[in-house]
């Protein structure tokens, strides 16, 4: 009986290291430093991460990263957003940060800016709203009446410094904290 106990307890344990090895050990597959996930607006922002990470072979099991965060109801509370992924980070510290919604800041560094093209490319790179689309909001007076400008002052609201924002910040919201 007592032998039969002693296995037993050491089936658990072993299954227990076995779990942890494989939740808190480092998961991520690629080369670089980092890399990023990005979430947009869309109703399925499951399929969006899963694909992102199977793609980018950027964790070494996706069906173990999908079981947690299924567990840890991930789905549920994901926003959109930009994720920041480091070398060596676990299932667990992914999962967490998917889950507590933890995105990474964009730097925005405004030098020179000369006209309302070259503010809507530099927003098309860095931020989740395309250039065309900044293009629109930056030449439309009626959006920039809010903002006390319009098309001919635009430029003055804008003070070259280095700003952070999220992924997901508006054009509108960019120029009113750059003022």
């Amino acid at each position: 009986m007592k032998k039969r106990i002693s296995i037993i307890l050491v089936a658990i344990l072993a299954l227990g290291a076995t779990a942890a090895w494989l939740f808190f050990a480092p998961a991520t597959k690629f080369p670089d430093t980092t890399r990023y996930v990005y979430v947009r607006d869309h109703p399925s922002s499951q399929e969006q991460i899963m694909y992102q990470l199977d793609t980018g072979k950027i964790i070494r099991s996706i069906s173990l990263f999908n079981f947690l965060a299924g567990q840890t109801k991930v789905w549920q509370r994901v926003k959109p957003g930009r994720f920041e992924i480091k070398k060596g980070e676990t299932i667990f510290s992914l999962v967490r940060k998917f889950r507590n919604n933890s995105q990474s800041p964009v730097r925005l560094t405004i030098k020179k800016i000369r006209i309302a093209e070259d503010l809507a490319r530099i927003v098309g790179r860095n931020f989740a709203t395309d250039s065309t689309t900044a293009l629109q909001f930056l030449a439309n007076n009626d959006s920039l009446i809010t903002l006390g400008a319009d098309t001919n002052t635009l430029m003055t609201l804008i003070i070259p410094d280095t700003y952070f924002f999220s992924w997901n910040t508006s054009v509108k919201n960019i120029l009113t904290t750059s003022r």
